[in-house]
Parts: C-alpha cells; sequence; structure tokens
C-alpha cells in the first residue's frame, strides 16, 4: 500500500462548473454513459458529500471494481479530495 497525489489540469470549451458537476458531483449519472469501461457508479455509503463512499463497477472485459472515498468537497471553488479504499479485479 502506498500514498500517491494525483493533480490534473486541462483546457475545455466547457465551463469548469459545468465539467465539476459532471464529473464528481454527478459522475454515477455521467461516467457510465461516456465511457464504456464503466458499467455503473454506485453510492454505497452517505448522501453524496464528504464521507460518501462510492462503488465503481466496470465492464465485463475490465473486470476490475473500485470503491472510493469522497473526504472533502467545495462546490465553491471546485475542489474535491478522494481516496481508494479498494481496487482489485474481480
Amino acid at each position: 500500500m502506498g500514498i500517491s497525489n494525483y493533480f490534473h489540469e486541462l483546457k475545455t470549451n466547457v465551463s469548469h462548473k459545468r465539467l465539476f458537476k459532471a464529473l464528481i458531483t454527478d459522475n454515477h449519472d455521467v461516467l457510465p454513459k461516456v465511457s464504456p469501461s464503466i458499467k455503473s457508479i454506485e453510492t454505497i455509503e452517505g448522501d453524496g458529500g464528504a464521507g460518501s463512499v462510492k462503488k465503481t463497477n466496470f465492464s465485463e472485459s475490465e473486470d476490475l471494481l473500485e470503491r472510493t472515498v469522497l473526504n472533502k468537497i467545495e462546490q465553491s471553488t471546485y475542489l474535491c479530495d478522494f481516496g481508494s479504499l479498494e481496487h482489485a479485479a474481480k
């Protein structure tokens, strides 16, 4: 087990507000529709805010499972902090 940080900045024609909503707030609805490798994302603990745990089910060809916890979300500054609880092959 290790600790890693990831920071990604990109330029896009979509507003930061709309992108944050799609990728962070509503990712359970958006990502399975736009990414064929993601079968579903479900909240298994919490209400979608800080402390919530989400489970990502990947398609059968990917054969992966991931559980993440949303540690902090600040919609006013478009910042989120999440950690991986589990990332394993099925």
